[in-house]
C-alpha cells in the first residue's frame, strides 16, 4: 500500500519511484515512519486514513500531498482503491443467494451514505478510533456518495492498475486474469432488488 501511494504521490510532480530512495524505519507505535519524519530522519512518509492524520497532526507534521484531492484516480490506486469484494467461487456456486444478500445490503447502505454524511463519519471515527479532525482530513471530497459497488469499466481499469502493479513489483507470483476473476451477475441480481 505504501509503495503504491508513493507511486501515486510522486506521480503528481512527474517523478517516478527511480527518483527517490526508501529508507526502512521501525515501527514507533505511530503508523510506522511519522516518528522519524518527525525528527528529520526521513523527507516523507505514507500514511493511510482517519488515526495517522491524527497522529500525524499530533506531532506537528503537515500533509505535503493529498492523494484523494487529485482529479485523476488513478494516483490513489492501491490496496484500499478501488475496493473490490470478493467472495470464494465455491461460495458462489453454491450459495449464490449468500452473495446476493451481501451486496443487496451493501447497496442499501452506500444509498443511506451518500445522504448522511454526518452519521458516516461518525461510524468511520469509531471504526478508526479517531477525532473528526482526523475523519475529515482523511475522508473528503464526498466520498460518501461514491460508495456504491459497481463493474464499470473505470474501476475495473483501477483494479487492473492495482494488479498490474502488484505484480510488476512481486507482490504477485503470476498475472491474475481478470475478466475469469469477476462475477457481473451477482451484482447485476442486488440492484434489481434494491431498484437501482
Amino acid at each position: 500500500m505504501a509503495l503504491h501511494g508513493a507511486k501515486g504521490a510522486l506521480s503528481q510532480a512527474g517523478l517516478t519511484l527511480d527518483d527517490v530512495r526508501f529508507v526502512d524505519v521501525p515501527s514507533d507505535g505511530w503508523w510506522p515512519g511519522l516518528e522519524a519524519l518527525r525528527r528529520g530522519e526521513v523527507d516523507a512518509v505514507y500514511v493511510k486514513g482517519a488515526r495517522a492524520a491524527e497522529q500525524a497532526a499530533q506531532l506537528g507534521l503537515a500533509v505535503a500531498v493529498a492523494l484523494d484531492a487529485h482529479p485523476d484516480p488513478r494516483t490513489r490506486v492501491n490496496n484500499g482503491t478501488p475496493r473490490p469484494i470478493t467472495v470464494h467461487e465455491d461460495l458462489l456456486a453454491e450459495r449464490p443467494e449468500v452473495v446476493i444478500g451481501f451486496l443487496v445490503q451493501t447497496l442499501r447502505a452506500a444509498e443511506w451514505a451518500a445522504s448522511s454524511l454526518d452519521e458516516v463519519r461518525a461510524i468511520l471515527g469509531r471504526e478508526t478510533r479517531s477525532g473528526s479532525d482526523g475523519v475529515v482530513t482523511a475522508y473528503r471530497n464526498d466520498f460518501h456518495t461514491a460508495l456504491h459497488p459497481d463493474l464499470s469499466g473505470e474501476r475495473l481499469d483501477l483494479l487492473r492498475v492495482q494488479k498490474d502493479f502488484l505484480r510488476l513489483h512481486g507482490f504477485l507470483a503470476s498475472d491474475v486474469d481478470q475478466g475469469a476473476w469477476l462475477a457481473p451477475e451477482p451484482l447485476a441480481e442486488a440492484r434489481k432488488k434494491v431498484g437501482l
